[in-house]
């Protein structure tokens, strides 16, 4: 194996600058690709690491635009390839958490901050040293630095809050599938595959105290809007409280937003959210197999949970069409036990989008909401949520005890007025 100084050195203690900086270049870019491809095996795992990813970035651009105060003259400006390993962070920070505004203002700031030191780069590799910095490359590297600044003070003012699992006792794991909705799911083995579903669990810790005597499951899919990681604070409260949650994002073919590239992870979300809020033609063809997909991803997330005959399963959904929970409750009617929308609840704030107000305060704001770190809404729906799956709960063993009274077996359209103005989202039962 030839070493690196091998490589560099060309005899007489003199060192080749070219192949030097060509393997520090390669180095630093294998580290942030296996960087990136940990934050990809660890989609969803927690919003904090993008926060982290994207204020890396722009203390490195910083660190490239500061460089005017501190680099000594007639030295080697090694810092020039700094804005160039920037720019390709950026744009694997873009694959592997999805588009997001912050995302891509970072990128462009990245790109443009490169551009400025092409120059320097280029004096860099044929080892030109540095006399002085000219005005209007010192100019444009103060202004990038005042950009920099101000994304980061934006990052930390709209960043996402942070649930701390220990406190809540509960325990969250993440798998990743390859397959199809139609032809199956298998686990997701090697980099050759598409990864098309990623899968989360919630479950407390302390499998000793369940407060219900039985096994709850709860199954979720988020709509076209949102992720499971937009819920991660609602899902926390349901874990914490007893029940195990199962939500998962498909990227299956078989289940099309756009039927084309955007329909791929890194794209899907942000181009649905702009469509919808810009292209409102473009979002309502985009849709037109929402019903269809979500009751062809439910039922599919039911046969890869493998639920025992024990477990009393709740789908729940977020904004779906009412066809589609009968849908699912005819096609698996010995499993599913009910169906609930948390749509339904008038003081949800957000439906469709998840409780973003924690999780997602930038898209928040643009809704005219305010960052709240507290996850009120995530624990009020939750709570609301619980109560509704308690009530079905004792009314199904009701009508078991007392067989004759089903007087409510047809009572789905009165309750359901009810249950808006009492805070409850719409519930169906199974037959």
């Amino acid at each position: 194996m030839i070493r690196t100084m091998d490589l560099c050195n060309t005899g007489g203690g003199r060192v080749n600058w070219d192949p030097l900086l060509c393997c520090i270049f390669i180095y630093s870019l294998h580290a942030e690709t296996l960087f990136a491809q940990a934050m990809f095996l660890i989609y969803n795992r927690a919003m904090t690491y993008e926060l982290l990813s994207e204020l890396f970035v722009l203390a490195l651009i910083g660190l490239s635009c500061a460089r005017i105060f501190f680099m000594q003259a007639a030295r080697l400006d090694f810092l020039a390839v700094v804005p160039l390993i920037t720019l390709i962070l950026s744009i694997l920070n873009l694959l592997s958490f999805g588009l997001s505004v912050f995302g891509i203002l970072i990128l462009g700031l990245a790109l443009l901050v490169t551009l400025w030191n092409s120059n320097a780069l280029s004096r860099l590799r044929h080892r030109l040293v540095v006399d002085h910095y000219g005005v209007l490359f010192s100019l444009s590297s103060i202004i990038n630095l005042i950009l920099a600044v101000v994304l980061v003070v934006f990052i930390i003012i709209l960043r996402p809050g942070k649930i701390d699992t220990k406190k809540y006792g509960v325990s969250i794991t993440s798998k990743v599938y390859a397959g199809t909705v139609e032809g199956g799911f298998h686990d997701y083995t090697s980099p050759s595959q598409k990864r098309t579903l990623f899968l989360k669990k919630y479950i407390s810790t302390d499998v000793t105290s369940n407060p219900f005597n039985e096994s709850r499951v709860i199954v979720f899919v988020p709509g076209e809007l949102s992720s499971t990681d937009l819920y991660e604070p609602f899902f926390v409260k349901l874990a914490r409280d007893g029940y195990t949650v199962y939500s998962a994002d498909f990227y299956a073919d078989d289940v099309p937003w756009f039927g084309n590239f955007w329909d791929n992870m890194p794209f899907r979300r942000f181009a649905l959210l702009f469509c919808k809020e810009k292209k409102p033609e473009v979002y309502a063809d985009a849709i037109k197999l929402k019903s269809e997909n979500y009751v062809k991803s439910v039922l599919s997330l039911i046969k890869v949970v493998e639920p025992s005959k024990s477990d009393r399963v709740f789908v729940v959904g977020d904004g779906e069409d009412p066809a589609s929970y009968t849908a699912i409750r005819s096609a698996e009617k010995s499993v599913v036990r009910a169906t609930f929308d948390i749509a339904t609840i008038p003081s949800y704030s957000t439906p469709g989008y998840g409780p973003v107000e924690s999780t997602d305060p930038f898209l928040a704001n643009y809704l005219g909401l305010k960052r709240d770190g507290s996850f009120y809404m995530s624990s009020h729906v939750a709570g609301i949520l619980e109560k509704s799956i308690d009530e079905a709960v004792n009314s199904a063993r009701t009508k078991v005890e007392n067989p004759t009274e089903n007087a409510a077996e047809n009572v789905d359209q009165k309750s359901t007025e009810e249950n808006v103005a009492e805070e409850k989202p719409v519930e169906e039962k199974s037959e």
